[in-house]
């Protein structure tokens, strides 16, 4: 099973994938990875442009395994930050995945909105 970090991306003007918003059960939460950090690289690739459905290729991984990220602050200062994958998706009664809001936005992406994405 695939786990993802706990955190909410926006893609920025520039192809950047943005730190939104960071869930305090995810591995993210005190992995040292801050709000509207730009991510460059995620384990060595470069993630300027890439599709959601690759970003998710990158960030979900098997439980408890590390990805590496590249990230620029706000005030242009990089650095490298290790998380590690512990977050599972709510899962509804029904057996189905929570949709949060996150996902429908994404559907207000494909009709012009802001991209985003939540592992």
């Amino acid at each position: 099973e695939k786990v993802g970090i706990g955190v909410t991306f926006r893609k920025n003007g520039e192809g950047y994938y943005v730190v939104k918003k960071l869930l305090e059960k995810g591995g993210a939460f005190n992995s040292g990875l801050k709000l509207d950090d730009r991510i460059l690289q995620g384990n060595g690739e470069n993630l300027r442009g890439v599709s959601m459905q690759a970003l998710g290729k990158i960030v979900l991984g098997p439980e408890n395994s590390a990805i590496l990220f590249n990230v620029k602050a706000p005030d242009d200062s990089t650095r490298t930050v290790r998380v590690f994958r512990i977050y599972h998706l709510p899962v509804c009664e029904d057996g189905g995945q929570e949709q949060e809001d996150e996902h429908k936005q994404k559907h207000e992406h494909e009709k012009g909105g802001k991209e985003e994405q939540g592992e």
